[in-house]
Parts: C-alpha cells; structure tokens; sequence
C-alpha cells in the first residue's frame, strides 16, 4: 500500500485505533498516583480521627494557660478531668483527640481560639482548667 508521498507503508493496510503505548502507560500512571493520592487521604483522616497516644495535643494549650508544658496535659483526653463549664475565656474545648482554647467571642458558638482560627465551639465539651486549680493543675 502507497502512502500520500508515494512511500511503501509497512505492517499492514489498517490503522492502529486506540491509545499508543505510551498513552496508555501515561493513562496508568496517572491512575496509580491518583488511588495512592487518595489511600493515603483517608488514612490520614482515619489516623486523625482518633488520638493517637504517642502523639501529645494538649502541650501547647498547657504552654499557653499555665506557663509551662505540663506532660500529664499533653493527652487531649486528660483535659476532661477538669471540671465541665459554659464557654467562656481561656476555657478549653475537648474532643476525643483535639483541643482548643478559647480566647474570644466572635458571635454565637463561634470563638477566635489558639493558635489564632474561628471555630465553632458547639458539640465540644468545655472545661475550665483554673476551677479545681488545686494540685492538678501545678502538678
């Protein structure tokens, strides 16, 4: 078979339909890098969904209200000790794996809170770290 130019075309009459392979090897990467891109998303998001008891949460918190890194404080679960309060100034709003404290009333739940974010404060359990300040807190 002769081509426009009048070369010889050769390995057959019928053109290839489809992607080439290099294509197709492109078409597969990208698909490999978007499922790793999106394993690695979600565990993520399951690894944060829980509290991981190596990693400390409330350290800063303890940094901010008490001056000093207080180890027993550094779990988010051990601020639940404290004493439940309504939101208010320098109280802390717990969750499983997640603290914050909260520093200014924006407007309904809504608090500026460390480090400097507006967060909604509704669904959190608030404490008060300085009503029980007995030895807890010094410890």
């Amino acid at each position: 078979m002769r081509s426009c130019d009048g070369r010889q075309r050769i390995g057959g009459g019928a053109k290839q339909s489809g992607p080439d392979a290099g294509q197709a090897f492109a078409l597969g990467l990208v698909v490999f890098v978007a499922v790793v891109i999106a394993v690695v998303f979600w565990r993520r998001r399951l690894a944060n969904s829980r509290e991981d008891p190596a990693v400390p949460r409330g350290c800063g918190a303890a940094v901010h209200l008490f001056g000093k890194p207080l180890r027993h404080l550094w779990l988010a679960r051990s601020w639940f000790a404290f004493p439940r309060a309504a939101q208010g100034h320098n109280r802390v709003a717990v969750r499983c794996g997640h603290i914050f404290v909260l520093k200014e009333h924006v407007k309904g739940d809504v608090w500026l809170t460390t480090p400097t974010a507006a967060a909604g404060a509704r669904g959190w359990t608030i404490v008060d770290p300085f009503a029980g300040r007995s030895a807890f807190a010094s410890a």
